[in-house]
């Protein structure tokens, strides 16, 4: 007894643990009394479905968070992504914590709608500080502050509570810990408990209940007076100008307008305890600290940072010793002082500042305290050391003298991280590996060290800065140099205009800087080739090059004639020479000139006579204007054939000579991108050109040499040049209906091709199509939805700071996919085609109101249409609960094809309802067994290649079934011919009819959906209260293969059975294949949630229980039992077979004496009347109990009419009989000898089932002889009695008596 007491103590404190283990709040109201409910449990806070839709569930969310009575309910949207601890909660009202109601269990019931209740509870709660208004007793008002209704608890108050009481109160943080307080003891004091996982915005969230047994109020001080702080000593922040905070600003203060002593402010910006040096009317102060040092031949203690003290108590075995508190800030762990860890040098000791929100703000407080230059970077490295901390939760506003003044905790005793900061003083460039300064490979000094930069994470717009530090001029080009030994910088550097130091540059860190990396090359020197210089491209200057080295044609009037420009012009594909000239050089630099002499018949310049180089700064240098013009483009804008117009006549160019690099310069002439792109088209062109040659850093390509196909040779025309420029490749994305988020296509040589998932695995490629579509940067890829048209799919994407660099369309069959972007926003209704109009954008977990402002007929048809709901039934408007979208529809000159996010407008609408519609089209879900089977939209079954478990949770909650037991094995075979629904849904539908959908065959191993949910499962077991445990959840029996334990009490009052059976029978047990399971969660309550599939398994041991009335099967064996047991019974059975053996033979004596004595009366003289016949049930003799001792019930021994017969009495002692008539009749005399008669319409019939049922207790009558009874069980006849044992007797059965075989 003692034991099970124990037990259920223990059982009743786990209990009480569990319970007081959850929280509820009330978040996003105005006021802790006001919101939706945020439940904590299991270490995570979650939300409260609202399935079952009733008041009293918010009634007692109203109670649980000790907010008075419910005042109103409203619909608010939630984080999708959130768990729900609980739905489908049933409360009465009563309840004091909402874990007392009815539930399923703590996360077991699935709850995908995106809304949830908030509630407007009674109370209006203020709290403050009684006293001051910075300081004081923590009390709280529940009528908004007219009256105190009570207190806080001291007991648990966290400084976090403090902190956030003294922000709440604009007093700033708590200055120390909370403190107690002695309060009116008629007032309530409530506890306070915050866990940390709890994102709290007032304080009464962390009221949990009154605490009776608390007697002391919280009391907390607050950061609400002046800060003070020591200016002007850059090298020692306790010393200098006492200052104090004035707003933003700092002023200087005299000692005498302060209320405290010097000693008292020393130790107050924890500069030690003393002061020297200062009067009450001075303004400067210098503090310093006392050493307590120990007598010769100890050590001095270990102490961290010297406290200085304010009082005159000291250990007597110390020496004390004033010294100078000298406190400055420096950076640690490298070779020069801007740049490091951060320290607080507190005389000789160095000591690590915490790195726990470490800001730039702090950060550039330390680089203007050195002297090092604006800050470059921030950062906390992970701690190296275990004590010492000095700072922690570093605050600066940025006018403090020093990071020592700044708010902080001091002297924390551990700490994860280091404050770091890089000042500009420590960063630097330079050009290695190169021809001289202005060219190479691109150093910085960063860290310490001299590191390559990676040229993927460089903008060639950056190399300026570079040529300008360097005193280099501008950039020229990138080019490639040796790759060195440094390392690579592992930073994004971003250089913003107007930026002449790289120091002045923004660096970030690399999300990842793997792979093959090249090192940036930078020329800072122009580079020249020889061409005319010009706007056109048959006129300008004649330049010649000849490698690095650059020279004019000269415009001397000897050698610069007609036959010279002629001679230009032909050469150049430009006609003849319309007019020639010569320009003056400019005065400030000396030109390289070259003179050339052509004859009239000369082609080529570098035929003509030619004089030696020569440098003369006033020498003129030729131009020319040619009749002719070439021009170079594609054939379709930006892809296409390459065609060249010259000489009057257009045609392609041999592709044969085409290079890639000139494929490029013309898409970026064209301004068509800057890469070129495979061609897949297989055209023809006449060919008028058979090559290009560059000159160096040539303008267009108009400004080549060509060399004309002047022998018409017709090959070349089969294979013309041809260009796909990446200005030509255009995204799209495929939507659906949303804005931002599809299938990605691209437009390559004029058809939309889908792209491979696999080339979309870039991220910079991912942003560049987004950004290109004005969707801000991709946050996801998904796969693709539908079926694509086209046979080719682009199977290679890459992109680099938003150019696309490569692109390769084949026929490749590969998984496509979609995009999307961070402007993706869908709009859907709170209903399938029907209620609010919402918005879900990417940035907005919630679905956000539409404004009814614009949203008119249009608008809704539009609306319909898109989410394939057909034609438009109403549109109305609402007042919502929420802010709504900051933008608005207006479908004004939108044409017919257009989409509704065609009709989206920028501006933030003024109306402030909500927009409501409703479509025709409602889409039909049915389950075909009402709570399993097939799934069906408008009669058509659902395909589940896209199918999802969450999908089958959504169908089984709308149809009002609980969950789904996931169970995809049992899905049928489609149709191959049959086209059925593919469904996607987004984290915000929480109806299949609100997702989107489309109709194509279930190809490859696809399968028809079937769900089996929660509301179709039954148990039952294989016997009466007991045997093996049986399920039915799709439409069959079957045996489980695990059952939790702790719910069988609960099976055993579902069967109406009571309790479980402390020990089991054992019985021969046959192989079965099972594969399900009930497996449930620590928070389920209800064991059907408990469901699960499982992989087949054969075993002999499925899931048993044995419940009081367990009744066994009769055919079923029982198994064989351990040798020990089987003594025990077979010990029992020989007792058995001698007490029967005993019983039989007395039985026989008994019988014989009653025979002897009846045979002595004549049978006439033999009557009985049944009110003299006692009730045989009620004599306590051997014979009932021993029938007691049976397993049968009354019912089971006796069945009868009521009325009796003379041979329906019941013969428990014939020693009382008076008077008789004789058993034995002609009747039974007839039956003895196989003449039945009739039976009596009284219809009689005795059973007695038990066959070692005695009559030991019947004793002779001397009055009664030579008579025998027998009683039998026989179908009812009109035989008054029977006394033939029934057909198929046993010989020898004692249970029936038969005159003359009694033995």
């Amino acid at each position: 007894m003692w034991f099970l007491l124990l037990l259920y103590a223990a059982l009743f404190e786990q209990v009480i643990i569990e319970v007081t283990s959850q929280r509820l709040y009330l978040k996003d109201g105005d006021g802790p009394c006001e919101g939706y409910p945020k439940i904590y449990n299991d270490n995570a806070w979650g939300y409260l479905g609202d399935s079952v839709q009733n008041s009293n569930t918010e009634k007692v969310v109203c109670k649980t968070a000790q907010c008075g009575e419910l005042n109103s309910i409203e619909d608010v949207s939630r984080d999708i992504d959130g768990t729900t601890w609980l739905n489908e909660v049933n409360c009465t009202g009563a309840e004091d914590q909402l874990w007392n109601c009815t539930f399923p269990g703590w996360g077991t019931s699935v709850y995908l709608k995106p809304t949830v209740k908030k509630v407007k509870c009674s109370y209006n709660i203020k709290i403050d500080l009684e006293g001051d208004e910075c300081a004081g007793p923590v009390r709280y008002s529940t009528d908004g502050g007219k009256t105190t209704s009570g207190y806080l608890c001291f007991d648990k108050f966290a400084t976090k509570a403090a902190d956030h009481i003294c922000e709440s109160l604009g007093c700033g943080n708590s200055l120390e810990d909370p403190s107690s307080a002695s309060v009116a003891s008629n007032q309530p004091i409530m506890k306070v408990n915050c866990p940390e996982k709890m994102d709290f915005t007032n304080l009464w969230q962390c009221v949990t209940q009154e605490a009776p047994k608390c007697e002391k109020a919280a009391s907390v001080t607050c950061t609400g007076y002046k800060r003070l702080q020591l200016s002007g000593n850059s090298t020692n922040a306790c010393s200098g100008r006492l200052q104090k905070e004035d707003g933003e600003n700092w002023t200087d203060i005299k000692l005498s307008d302060l209320k405290h002593t010097a000693d008292e402010l020393c130790h107050k910006m924890h500069c030690g305890g003393l002061s020297v040096n200062s009067s009450n009317n001075d303004t400067q102060l210098t503090c310093s600290g006392v050493f307590n040092i120990q007598p010769v031949g100890q050590n001095r203690p270990s102490q961290g940072v010297l406290s200085g003290r304010l009082d005159n108590k000291y250990d007597a075995r110390f020496q004390e010793q004033v010294y100078l508190y000298n406190v400055k800030v420096i950076l640690k762990d490298n070779s020069t002082s801007c740049y490091g860890s951060v320290y607080m040098k507190v005389n000789d000791t160095e000591h690590p500042v915490c790195g726990t929100k470490w800001n730039p703000k702090n950060a550039e407080k330390v680089c203007s305290e050195l002297k090092c230059g604006k800050l470059v970077n921030t950062d906390f490295k992970p701690s190296r050391t275990s004590q010492g901390w000095i700072m922690d939760e570093v605050d600066c506003k940025g006018k403090e003298s020093s990071l020592w003044h700044c708010k902080a905790k001091r002297d924390p005793k551990t700490c994860q991280s280091h404050a770091y900061v890089i000042c500009e003083g420590s960063v630097n460039a330079r050009l290695v590996d190169g021809p001289g300064k202005c060219a190479g490979r691109l150093e910085i000094h960063f860290e310490g060290e001299w590191q390559n930069v990676d040229k993927a994470q460089w903008v060639d717009s950056y190399s300026n800065v570079v040529c300008q530090q360097l005193k280099c001029g501008d950039a020229r080009k990138s080019e490639k140099f040796s790759m060195g030994s440094s390392p690579f910088l592992r930073k994004k550097i971003t250089c913003n205009a107007g930026v002449k130091h790289i120091s002045e540059c923004t660096v970030k860190e690399l999300s990842n800087s793997q792979g093959d990396r090249e090192a940036v090359g930078i020329i800072c020197e122009e580079h020249k080739v020889a061409f005319l210089e010009g706007k056109k491209s048959c006129s300008g200057k004649v330049r010649i090059e000849k490698g690095d080295v650059i020279s004019w044609v000269s415009g001397s009037n000897e050698t610069w004639n007609n036959d010279t420009a002629n001679t230009v012009c032909r050469q150049m594909h430009c006609g003849e020479a319309q007019s020639f000239n010569h320009t003056p050089p400019s005065n400030k630099n000396k030109r390289l000139i070259e003179s050339y002499k052509c004859s009239s018949n000369t082609t080529s310049l570098f035929d003509c006579e030619t004089s030696p180089l020569s440098s003369d700064s006033n020498a003129t240098i030729a131009t020319v204007t040619c009749s002719g013009k070439i021009n170079v483009n594609l054939t379709n804008k930006c892809w296409g054939m390459v065609n060249v117009c010259m000489g009057g006549e257009c045609g392609g160019v041999c592709k044969n000579t085409w290079t890639d690099n000139m494929s490029e310069s013309l898409c970026k002439e064209l301004g068509c991108g800057n890469i070129s792109l495979k061609s897949y088209k297989q055209e023809s062109s006449v060919v008028i050109v058979k090559s290009l040659h560059s000159p160096k850093n040539a303008a267009k390509l108009a400004n080549y040499n060509f060399v004309k196909n002047d022998d018409n040779d017709k090959t070349f025309s089969q294979n013309p040049a041809y260009v796909v420029c990446s200005g030509s490749i255009k995204p799209k994305l495929d939507t659906f209906g949303d804005k931002c988020s599809g299938n990605v296509l691209l437009s390559y040589e004029d058809k939309w091709l889908p792209v491979c998932k696999e080339a979309l695995k870039d991220k910079d490629t991912r942003d560049a199509i987004c950004k290109e579509l004005d969707c801000g940067d991709a946050v996801n890829s998904t796969d693709y939805w539908g079926h694509p048209t086209e046979k080719k799919q682009i199977s290679q994407l890459q992109y680099t700071s938003n150019d696309l660099k490569k692109c390769v369309a084949e026929e490749k069959s590969c998984p496509l996919g979609g995009l999307q972007c961070s402007e993706r926003r869908t709009i859907t209704l709170n209903d399938a085609c029907t209620g609010a109009v919402y918005v879900k954008s990417q940035e907005e977990k919630n679905i956000v109101p539409v404004s009814a402002e614009g949203f008119s007929k249009k608008e809704g048809e539009k609306l319909c249409k898109d989410l394939k709901c057909g034609a438009l039934k109403l549109v109305a408007a609402k007042n919502p609960s929420e802010t709504l979208w900051n933008k608005s529809f207006n479908c004004t000159g939108v044409g017919e094809e257009g989409k509704i996010w065609d009709c989206e407008k920028p501006q933030a609408s003024t109306q402030k309802q909500q927009a409501v519609i409703e479509c025709e089209e409602k889409p039909n879900i049915n389950i075909s067994g009402g709570c399993y089977g097939q799934v069906k939209i408008n009669g058509l079954e659902v395909c589940n290649r896209k199918w999802e478990d969450k999908y089958s949770h959504m169908v089984c909650q709308e149809k009002g079934c609980g969950n789904a037991i996931i169970d995809r094995l049992h899905n049928s075979n489609p149709v191959s011919s049959t086209e059925y629904h593919h469904v996607h849904c987004e984290d915000f539908h929480h109806k299949i009819g609100q997702c989107k959908r489309f109709k194509a065959r279930c190809e490859g191993k696809g399968k028809l959906v079937s769900v089996y949910c929660t509301g179709n499962v039954k148990f039952r077991t294989t016997s009466i209260c007991g045997g093996q445990i049986e399920v039915n959840y799709r439409d069959t029996w079957e045996k489980l293969l695990e059952f939790p334990v702790r719910f069988k009490k609960k099976l055993c009052e579902e069967l109406n059975c009571t309790d479980v059976l402390k020990s089991e029978p054992q019985y021969q047990k046959q192989e079965v294949t099972m594969d399900t399971s009930v497996e449930c969660q620590d928070g389920t309550l209800d064991f059907k949630y408990c469901v699960q599939k499982k992989d087949p398994i054969s075993t002999k041991k499925p899931a048993e229980i044995y419940c009081q009335g367990y009744e066994p099967p009769s055919t079923q064996e029982r198994a064989e039992p351990f040798p020990t047991v089987s003594v025990i019974v077979g010990v029992g059975f020989l007792l058995v077979v001698v007490v029967l053996t005993i019983i039989f033979v007395r039985m026989c004596l008994i019988r014989r004496a009653k025979s002897d004595s009846l045979r002595m009366f004549p049978r006439k003289e033999v009557e009985f009347e049944s009110g003299d016949m006692d009730d045989f049930h009620n004599k306590s003799n051997e014979m009932e109990d021993f029938r007691r001792g049976r397993f049968r019930s009354d019912s089971e021994v006796i069945a009868g009419h009521d009325a009796r017969s003379n041979s329906s009495y019941p013969y428990d002692d014939i020693d009382e009989m008076e008077e008789g008539r004789p058993l034995t009749s002609q009747a039974d005399t007839d039956a003895a000898s196989g003449d039945y008669m009739p039976m009596p319409d009284n219809g009689v019939t005795y059973e007695v089932d038990d066959p070692q049922e005695n009559y030991d207790d019947i004793e002779a009558s001397p009055e009664v002889t030579q008579t025998k009874a027998q009683v039998y069980n026989t179908p009812k006849s009109p035989t008054e009695s029977v006394a033939v044992a029934p057909p198929g007797l046993p010989k020898g059965d004692e249970d029936y008596l038969v005159p003359g075989q009694d033995g």
